[in-house]
């Protein structure tokens, strides 16, 4: 299901997907998703002149990631054995209220993309 806010769609889901983090080829990989233990997803926009690197996970410089084969990399979500950290679950319960602040800790300071679609 394509869901539209601001002229925008997002084509990604997280059903049928372990726990992680996900790059969004479609944007560039200048968007990613958390998904979370029910499925739900939390779009996450990387700061600027940055992309996110499937292959660590973090938001990295451009000219680190080969955003095409992001993809490829998905399966390194699989390795979390159900458990990446408290903060996908922290983001999972701000994204309930969408004018609450994403806390998301990585190497570089991401900000929540609210597209009021939950």
């Amino acid at each position: 299901m394509n869901r539209k806010s601001r002229g925008v769609a997002i084509k990604f889901t997280c059903s049928g997907r372990p726990l992680g983090y996900y790059a969004d080829p479609d944007f560039e990989c200048r968007i990613f998703h958390i998904c979370d233990n029910f499925g739900r997803r939390i779009p996450m926009h990387c700061p600027p002149h940055t992309m996110f690197n499937q292959m660590y996970r973090v938001c990295d410089w451009d000219y680190n990631v080969d955003c095409p084969s992001s993809k490829s990399w998905y399966h390194v979500n699989s390795n979390n054995h159900g458990n990446i950290n408290e903060s996908t679950e922290r983001a999972a319960a701000a994204s309930a209220s969408s004018k609450t602040m994403i806390q998301f800790h990585s190497t570089t300071t991401t900000t929540p993309l609210n597209l009021n679609d939950h």
